[in-house]
């Protein structure tokens, strides 16, 4: 928080450390298993030309979703287990880079070679998506589940693939994950968002306020909070949470361009009572 906080309001160029800072911070988001943001941040720094080997192997871990610090990687994990978390590193800077068919190339080369490593085929499926195609996606998570059966990212990225075609399903997954993992905001918010397609909007509120309980700074938890409260007749409810949208929304345009946020989106957020 408080490396967020000073990076919000600003760091002086005299001070020629910002990269320093922020290559700190994912290694904090890393460790709790927060690394969507840590990805974003670290395509920002790729994107600057940094490639040394430690940014490689960050780059790997955060794509194979390992929470630990680099550090105790290296005294823990055998040269070939390293190698291999660093090559997929080179794949995802090379996705950074928008060079999408060559890392494509490390990654079919990686699961010839070492099919069973934990998250490999996921990490996969995420460029296969960026690639649309979403079928080889979809097989690639299915290979997942049979690999790694609690996986909850896994099975919340089949749900965003078969929430259209194959509501049940999805449904399903969703449910899945919220047992699998009952703190996660992002389970909660696939499960509420999967009921409200299902048009159970009541307890598809209960999920996403539950969702919106565990992480306030989401915005698409506003956005589908406020969908469901319009359902619901809820109006004023929906135009709370659609202020909290349009707010949040603006401070996750910034960190996604630039890496950084307003020094508002690290105020603690401002809750009201629920009747």
């Amino acid at each position: 928080q408080h490396l967020q906080r000073g990076d919000a309001f600003g760091i002086t160029p005299e001070f020629d450390q910002l990269d320093v800072v922020r290559y700190h911070e994912i290694l904090l988001l890393m460790l709790a298993e927060r690394f969507d943001p840590a990805q974003v941040m670290l395509d920002q720094l790729t994107q600057k030309g940094l490639d040394t080997d430690e940014i490689m192997l960050t780059q790997g871990m955060v794509a194979l979703r390992i929470p630990a610090f680099p550090d105790s990687l290296n005294r823990i994990a055998s040269e070939d287990r390293i190698e291999i978390i660093r090559r997929v590193g080179r794949a995802q800077h090379l996705i950074s880079q928008q060079k999408p068919r060559e890392a494509a190339e490390i990654y079919r080369e990686l699961m010839k070679n070492n099919p069973k490593i934990p998250n490999l085929h996921l990490s996969y499926s995420l460029l296969l998506l960026h690639i649309r195609e979403r079928q080889a996606a979809e097989a690639e998570l299915r290979t997942e589940l049979k690999l790694n059966p609690q996986s909850v990212e896994t099975r919340l990225q089949l749900c965003n693939l078969l929430e259209d075609d194959s509501a049940h399903d999805a449904l399903e997954f969703a449910q899945q994950s919220v047992a699998l993992d009952p703190k996660s905001f992002k389970a909660h918010f696939v499960l509420g968002k999967m009921l409200f397609k299902t048009e159970q909007f009541a307890a598809s509120a209960k999920d996403l306020e539950l969702s919106r309980d565990l992480d306030p700074t989401s915005s698409a938890v506003r956005f589908a909070l406020t969908r469901t409260y319009k359902s619901l007749g809820k109006e004023t409810e929906a135009a709370r949470e659609a202020a909290a949208f349009k707010r949040l929304r603006a401070a996750e345009d910034q960190f996604r361009t630039t890496g950084r946020v307003s020094p508002s989106y690290c105020d603690p957020p401002v809750t009201e009572p629920r009747p």
